[in-house]
C-alpha cells in the first residue's frame, strides 16, 4: 500500500501583532521565512523536512498573503503548496476574504477555494476586545489524486484579556471544524474537532499553547494556508509556541507539536513537528 505523507506550515509571529487594530495604516508589509521537521515515532513513516516562505502586502482596506511551500521526503516523493488570500477591511470592524490553495503531490493536484469573514469588537480606541468569525474551504483532488473532494466549516471565537499593571494580555481562542467528505476517506465521510489556544502577549515576545480534541483527516487550518494531508486519522494533540522579537524589524519564532494519530491498518502511533520562523517587518 503506498502511503502519502505531507504537509504545509505557516507559523505566524510576533512582529506586527498588536492588541490594536492595525487596518488604517497606508501601507504595510512582511515576510517570514521556516523550516519545520516531522518525526514519525514509527519507523514504518518516513521523516519530513519542509521548507517555505509566506509575505504579507497590506494597503489601506486591501491586504494580500501569499505562501510557497516545499515537502522534501527521502523516499521518491515530490509536494509544493502554494496559496494566495485577498483580504478586505472596508466595513469597520469586518474583514472578508476569499482565496485559493493549490497543492501538488507526485504530478496530483488538489485545489481548494477559500472564503470566510471575521468580526473584531473593539474600544473606542481601536483596542481589539473580541472577534469571531468563520472560514469555508471547498477541496478538489484531480482524477489522479488520491485527495478525495471534501468541505470544511471553521467557526472561531476569540477574546482579549488586558492586564492593568502591565502592557502585557492574554488571548485565548477555540475553534469548531467540521468536515465532510463526497467519499470516505480514513474509514468514514465526516470528522470533527476543536482547537483551543491561550497566549500570553508582551511588547516584544509571547508564550502560547494549544491543543486538539476529536479527529481530522487532510485538514485545513491556518487561514487555509496550512494542509495537512498526511493521509493520517488525527487525533489529541498539544504544542507550544515561543516568539520573540530580536530586533526592530526581525523576529524569531519557535514551536514544537506533538500529535496523536491512526493509520490506514489502524496502527496508533504519533509524531512530532519542530519548526523555527524568522520575520522580518518592512
Amino acid at each position: 500500500m503506498k502511503t502519502i505523507l505531507s504537509t504545509a506550515l505557516i507559523s505566524l509571529s510576533l512582529t506586527g501583532s498588536s492588541i490594536a487594530t492595525s487596518t488604517k495604516a497606508k501601507l504595510f508589509s512582511s515576510t517570514k521565512v521556516y523550516y519545520a521537521q516531522k518525526n514519525f515515532s514509527s519507523e514504518d513513516k518516513s521523516d519530513l523536512d519542509i521548507y517555505g516562505i509566506y509575505a504579507f502586502l497590506g494597503y489601506g482596506n486591501h491586504s494580500i498573503e501569499c505562501e510557497y511551500d516545499k515537502v522534501d521526503r527521502l523516499d521518491d516523493y515530490d509536494q509544493d503548496d502554494t496559496s494566495f488570500i485577498y483580504n478586505n477591511y472596508s466595513l469597520s470592524n469586518w474583514k472578508f476574504k476569499g482565496g485559493i490553495h493549490l497543492s501538488n503531490e507526485n504530478d496530483a493536484d488538489t485545489s481548494i477555494y477559500i472564503a470566510g469573514l471575521n468580526y473584531t469588537r473593539t474600544t473606542t480606541h481601536g483596542y481589539a476586545l473580541w472577534h469571531a468569525g468563520t472560514d469555508i474551504y471547498l477541496a478538489e483532488g484531480s482524477e489522479n489524486s488520491f485527495q478525495e473532494d471534501f468541505m470544511q466549516i471553521s467557526p472561531s471565537i476569540g477574546k482579549y484579556f488586558g492586564m492593568t499593571t502591565s502592557p502585557n494580555y492574554l488571548h485565548t481562542g477555540l475553534t469548531l471544524n467540521w468536515q465532510k467528505y463526497n467519499e470516505a476517506m480514513g474509514g468514514e465521510d465526516q470528522y470533527m474537532w476543536a482547537n483551543v489556544n491561550l497566549t500570553l502577549i508582551a511588547p516584544r515576545w509571547s508564550l502560547g499553547v494549544e491543543g486538539s480534541l476529536g479527529e481530522s483527516y487532510n485538514s485545513l487550518s491556518g487561514g487555509g494556508l496550512i494542509f495537512s494531508n498526511d493521509y493520517i486519522k488525527k487525533k489529541e494533540s498539544l504544542g507550544v509556541k515561543f516568539s520573540k522579537k530580536i530586533s526592530k524589524n526581525f523576529d524569531l519564532s519557535l514551536k514544537g507539536t506533538k500529535t496523536d494519530y491512526e493509520d490506514a491498518l489502524n496502527e496508533e502511533d504519533d509524531y512530532t513537528l519542530i519548526s523555527a520562523t524568522l520575520g522580518y517587518t518592512f
